[in-house]
């Protein structure tokens, strides 16, 4: 486990190193990775921002959350909704 977080929903988050994110919530666990743009699969840190927005940063840059999908964060943003 490269990163182990708990969401201000009370979900668990999992950074499996080779194996993307997975998310524990209501007695399920989802798995995320390159197929939902998670381009890497060693994430190394996961945090939620006081505007509720999930970040996840690791060997293959930052990556924001958003609603399914993630968008790989340059200079120029994705920063705000």
């Amino acid at each position: 486990v490269g990163a182990l977080y708990q969401a201000p929903d009370g979900a668990i988050w999992f950074a499996a190193e080779n194996h993307g994110v997975y998310r524990f919530a209501n007695d399920t666990f989802t798995h995320l990775g390159p197929e939902h743009g998670l381009n890497t699969n060693g994430v190394l840190s996961i945090h939620t921002d006081r505007e509720g927005r999930e970040w996840f940063g690791g060997w293959g840059g930052l990556f924001r959350k958003l609603g399914p999908r993630f968008l790989s964060v340059t200079r120029e943003g994705p920063w705000a909704p």
